[in-house]
């Protein structure tokens, strides 16, 4: 069968793409129930079962993120699109808390050690101090009252430190949430 201009009739088939409410569920539930099944697992330090359910669900969210950018125009795409991006965003916020409160944590502990060295040194100048004043030793007293100030204060000076770290980890939190507020109201 030709045409008048003497070309064959082609016929071609379009087949649709397959994003569509099916596809997306088809990709996105299972994600959500391995996801759902490996978060307690892990928990319960089942670590190799729940990695790999971890990886699977992965898996899955990237072949839903791929079959949604395939159509970004199509409703179902656009509000996965919307909430992959707020979910990006919270987990950038909980990246920026874990760090900001393990350094907290570690200044803590730094100075908490060095505490318990100043501790014990302030309770051997008190007992020497105690010591110096049965003997009547006034210049040795003197001398570890001024001391033990000294230490008293250096304690203080730590934990002055501890306020500082904890709000610098504060303020860090707080300035992600603020951007993380701004970029939220861009996606929405």
């Amino acid at each position: 069968m030709e045409t008048a201009a003497g070309s064959p009739n082609v016929v071609r088939h379009a087949a649709q793409r397959p994003t569509g409410l099916l596809a997306l569920l088809l990709l996105c539930a299972p994600s959500a129930i391995l996801a759902g099944i490996a978060l307690p697992l892990l928990a319960h330090d089942e670590l190799i079962t729940g990695f790999i359910l971890v990886v699977l669900a992965l898996v899955y969210a990237v072949l839903l993120l791929m079959t949604v950018e395939r159509e970004p125009d199509a409703p179902l795409a656009y509000q996965a699109l919307a909430v992959a991006a707020r979910a990006q965003l919270r987990a950038r916020i909980a990246c920026v808390s874990v760090g900001a409160w393990s350094r907290a944590l570690r200044a803590l502990i730094r100075v908490r050690r060095r505490q318990q060295r100043l501790y014990a040194a302030r309770k051997d100048r008190l007992a020497a101090l105690g010591e110096a004043i049965l003997r009547g030793d006034r210049a040795h007293a003197v001398q570890l009252k001024a001391e033990t100030r000294g230490l008293g204060e250096e304690m203080q000076a730590r934990d002055h430190e501890v306020s500082a770290a904890i709000s610098s980890a504060r303020e860090q939190i707080e300035r992600e949430r603020a951007a993380s507020r701004a970029d939220t109201a861009r996606v929405s």
